[in-house]
């Protein structure tokens, strides 16, 4: 599962173990933003942190140029995020079989 805010992830550990599914037995999560908390949670949440300073200078660039009447850059910026691996994520496990 991969949430992309905030709350979902810490619900859905708690969802998860709830419903006795081990994360990241049966089950890995994988958050955004990497709050600080992520470390902290049980088990510790995976994330995926993106540069909040380079996301704000590309959106102060693009605020710029239209503010000084210029259209908005229409170039597509890439830019770069990284993966925090911590203990809710594991290798994907095989299949079981199907029922007869």
């Amino acid at each position: 599962m991969h949430a992309v805010t905030r709350g979902p992830p810490v619900g859905a550990l708690r969802a998860f173990a709830e419903a006795g599914l081990s994360v990241p037995g049966d089950v890995s999560v994988v958050g955004f933003d990497d709050i600080p908390a992520a470390a902290h949670l049980s088990p510790p949440l995976t994330t995926v942190r993106q540069n909040f300073t380079a996301v704000a200078d590309r959106a102060v660039d693009v605020l710029i140029a239209m503010i000084e009447g210029g259209p908005a850059p229409a170039e597509r910026t890439d830019i770069a995020v990284e993966l925090t691996v911590r203990a809710s994520s594991g290798p994907v496990r095989e299949p079981a079989p199907p029922l007869r």
